[in-house]
């Protein structure tokens, strides 16, 4: 039995545990986190756990933080509902996934990001930026005595990529940047997990985990029910990582470029280590082409396009393209208008 989110979200912990892998630098984050978010992390117990079980899972504490951000960013009279039926949490085994459970008696919310996949995003993240600028590598556990070369970090990251695919497991070298842009890396990984998180409360938001959910109509935009929910989703997903953006702070064009960056790394990673579309799936660079289509404009989804299409992310310069800032408005009202529907008493 279960008589909170929490413990409804422990039971499938428990169920579903499988030994992953070891966060090697959660130091390192814990204190990108406190510059970051000082002000945040005072609303909540922020600590580091350094032993796991299956239900004292990896990055719990970040997270908690990730709720906290979007809570109080929430209208003031359903804060306290949403604290209650949502709770948000890892799940330590060797899948890759982001999801989101109704309680069977209807009551609770578990809100899931495998460890694994904040793990990897971690790891393919940092060695990508260590490619581009080797540098500014200050660190290397592979290399612990010595100047590390882009050959050298190119084979780490084809290597890490590999073994993820062969035994699911996100190991690979522990690689320290320069604080600048060990701080970049970090950041772009926090807007990833967000990302992760919006998708799933959007599909609460558009009734997807409703009683009647298979009720809703097709659009003749999408082949199937499941292609049509993952792209509304994504939609309503990216407009809630915004909202919360303008409420903690005007938003700049720099900001865009940065969530974008985010977005487009968040989406290769899918598709590099999960492939294309499957029948409840759409192609992992259809759903990203159609978010930036969507709040970046056209013009920069033909761009991102011809990137994927002829292998030049390499050399993308995100810094020059023109940003377009299209439906926010149409996508908040509806989001206002969600959340005053689920949380109507």
């Amino acid at each position: 039995m279960y008589n909170s989110a929490k413990e409804y979200a422990d039971l499938i912990k428990t169920e579903e545990y499988e030994y992953s892998a070891e966060p090697d630098d959660l130091e390192e984050r814990k204190a990108m986190l406190r510059a970051q978010y000082a002000e945040q992390i005072k609303l909540i117990r922020y600590d580091l756990d350094a032993e796991f079980t299956p239900t004292r899972t990896k990055y719990q504490h970040i997270l908690d933080m990730h709720k906290v951000m979007f809570c109080a960013s929430l209208p003031e009279d359903i804060q306290a509902e949403f604290a209650a039926q949502f709770h948000y949490t890892t799940a330590d085994n060797r899948r890759m996934y982001a999801r989101i459970k109704r309680s069977p008696d209807q009551r609770f919310y578990a809100l899931f990001i495998s460890s694994s996949l904040i793990t990897i995003l971690h790891k393919l993240g940092k060695l990508e930026l260590a490619v581009h600028y080797p540098g500014r590598v200050v660190s290397c556990s592979r290399y612990p005595d010595e100047k590390v070369t882009r050959l050298q970090l190119i084979e780490m990251l084809a290597e890490t990529y590999a073994h993820f695919r062969l035994t699911k497991l996100p190991l690979g070298p522990l690689i320290i940047l320069e604080e600048n842009l060990d701080f970049q890396h970090y950041l772009t990984l926090t807007t990833q997990e967000k990302l992760l998180a919006y998708h799933e409360i959007a599909h609460f938001l558009n009734g997807d985990l409703e009683p009647d959910a298979n009720q809703q109509k097709l659009s003749v935009d999408y082949p199937n029910l499941s292609y049509q929910r993952e792209h509304y989703a994504d939609l309503v997903g990216f407009a809630l990582l915004l909202r919360e953006e303008k409420y903690y702070g005007e938003v700049s064009e720099q900001d865009r470029k940065r969530i974008l960056l985010a977005l487009i790394g968040l989406f290769k990673v899918q598709y590099d280590l999960q492939g294309p579309e499957t029948k409840d799936y759409p192609h992992p660079f259809n759903r990203l082409l159609i978010i930036i289509e969507c709040f970046y404009g056209k013009s920069t989804a033909g761009t991102i396009g011809d990137a994927i299409e002829n292998d030049r992310f390499h050399v993308l310069d995100v810094q020059k393209l023109a940003i377009e800032n299209l439906k926010e408005e149409k996508y908040e009202a509806y989001i206002d208008q969600q959340l005053k529907l689920r949380f109507q008493s």
